[in-house]
């Protein structure tokens, strides 16, 4: 799987979008291959984004790709979803 990753300008921080993204980023390399968000291969784009605007310019990234994250829940949640498309070796799965 390929993740395109994509953060907003950070104009009205509410909350540390950045830290978000390292802690996301930081499960994820094992699982997934960390791609620029403009990647045409890429299979969901992570937009990172610090305020409920979430405005960043996401134009030619289809919708159906974009995962917005915009709170640590946001990020447990899109987690979650990962490792059950990942189940862990050690399991015995």
């Amino acid at each position: 799987m390929r993740i395109g990753v994509k953060f907003c300008g950070g104009c009205h921080p509410v909350v540390d979008r950045v830290a978000i993204a390292a802690e996301v980023i930081k499960v994820m390399e094992p699982l997934a291959a960390i791609v620029p968000y403009g990647d045409a291969e890429a299979d969901l784009v992570l937009v990172f984004v610090g305020c409920p605007a979430a405005c960043p310019d996401v134009r030619g990234i289809a919708d159906e790709k974009l995962r917005y994250i915009g709170s640590y829940e946001d990020a447990d949640l899109f987690l979650r979803a990962l490792k059950k498309l990942f189940p862990d070796p050690e399991s015995g799965r």
